[in-house]
């Protein structure tokens, strides 16, 4: 299979782990063990907030795939074997890394929307760091963009909410 999938078992405590590295600052955008846990983390805190009726962050996944049924974003970190798909269904969201082609694995998925994103590692660092907002990149050419835009900036809010909810203001 050319994606190897994170358990959800895996992620059950990575809110909490990544929260402490985060705030200390001490984590990378070219280091897989964090950019796993960053995700992770996004996953365990999902999970954790399916029975918090005050908190926005699965309302704002879910209405994505209410509007793309099924979506899957792949990011890759430039000059590494970095390569990471977010996969969202009504049923499921789930994490892993892939090895194959990106538009072979969508395929594969069988989703119906996708996108995928080639970046520098200061960019994923910036978007672990709780600011998505990878523009000057983008218009520096050290973050490319294949599929449509308007899929690439929708995890922006989610990151953010992410944060926002886990008591941590972001820029």
């Amino acid at each position: 299979m050319p994606v190897e999938w994170i358990a959800e078992e895996d992620c059950e405590g990575a809110n909490e782990k990544w929260l402490e590295k985060f705030k200390s600052g001490d984590f990378s955008g070219k280091s897989k063990e964090d950019i796993e846990l960053f995700f992770k983390a996004m996953i365990d805190f999902g999970k954790k907030a399916e029975d918090d009726d005050d908190l926005e962050y699965n309302e704002l996944i879910e209405d994505a795939v209410m509007q793309y049924e099924t979506l899957a974003i792949f990011l890759e970190v430039r000059d590494s074997d970095l390569k990471y798909v977010q996969f969202f269904t009504e049923d499921e969201q789930k994490i892993g890394h892939y090895t194959d082609n990106w538009k072979d694995v969508a395929e594969e998925l069988g989703a119906k929307s996708f996108v995928q994103m080639e970046m520098i590692d200061e960019a994923m660092k910036q978007i672990m760091s709780g600011n998505p907002n990878t523009d000057s990149f983008f218009f520096a050419g050290t973050l490319t963009v294949d599929g449509p835009i308007k899929l690439a900036v929708l995890p922006r809010e989610w990151i953010v909410t992410y944060y926002e909810e886990n008591g941590i203001e972001v820029d």
